[in-house]
């Protein structure tokens, strides 16, 4: 039996969106650009059913939702070893009537749909986690953790992230990935070139005034900051524009490690 290779195709016109998979945030568009790009989700999912969530919001230079608003999410699934051509539908979400919808006079839809998946690969470390509780010293430890990465990252270490890391599904991660399609890059190569990147700067935060937040049905903590974004961000002096990097945290032998 062979590995399958599942993904989340985006289609989106005129509408901001935000996606998670297993309560997990995927993507998120606060903007309405017209997007159409596809993610591989295998490192987010579990043996058997799983949950794709989807907010939707009007574009944000429209006041309301607009004739030729259109979303569309689509999680599809092939062989492993197959191409992309070959991929088939699983399960979507999508909001086409826009006049005749109800929900649609509302400022924000949102959307939940089971999926079944079948993987012949390790848990993804999250979901094997026990659900967290956010006292006071678990809220420590997460600062601790924190400003070691951040350290790590902020010195382009590359071999010290990959230390503190541990991938959702480390086996996905090192047998699919690194074997995947052109139009799909490795999550560890990715990283590496974004840290290693000299035009790439570290922002500096105060982690003392973020607050922690869960999720996978809390097993998995972040921090945000009160924009609801990763503190941990890049600046491009080239490019000039911010990079967010949503970072989480699982408990994993009675110790919280980062997970990307």
């Amino acid at each position: 039996m062979n590995q399958t290779y599942y993904t989340l195709q985006i289609n989106a016109i005129s509408a901001c969106f935000d996606i998670k998979i297993n309560d997990i945030p995927l993507y998120a568009d606060n903007e309405g650009k017209p997007t159409s790009v596809e993610f591989p989700i295998n490192h987010l999912l579990i043996n058997g059913i799983n949950i794709l969530q989807v907010s939707v919001s009007p574009a944000k230079h429209e006041s309301e939702f607009v004739d030729h608003t259109k979303t569309n999410f689509e999680i599809y699934y092939r062989d492993i070893n197959d191409v992309r051509e070959n991929r088939q539908l699983l399960a979507s979400a999508e909001f086409p009537d826009y006049h005749n919808d109800e929900k649609l006079k509302q400022s924000v839809i949102s959307s939940k749909k089971e999926f079944k998946a079948t993987l012949l690969l390790d848990a993804p470390l999250w979901s094997t986690s026990p659900v967290l509780k956010l006292n006071e010293q678990t809220v420590s430890e997460i600062m601790d953790i924190y400003k070691e990465y951040h350290k790590a990252l902020k010195n382009k270490n590359v071999d010290a992230i990959f230390r503190l890391t541990g991938i959702k599904n480390k086996v996905y991660a090192d047998s699919v990935y690194k074997n995947l399609n052109s139009h799909l890059n490795s999550l560890r190569e990715s990283y590496a070139e974004t840290f290693e990147d000299p035009a790439n700067e570290l922002i500096d935060f105060d982690i003392q005034v973020k607050k922690p937040e869960l999720h996978a049905f809390g097993k998995l903590v972040t921090i945000i900051n009160d924009e609801n974004r990763s503190p941990l961000q890049y600046y491009n002096a080239e490019s000039g524009i911010t990079t967010a990097f949503p970072i989480y945290l699982c408990m994993k032998d009675k110790k919280l490690v980062v997970v990307l």
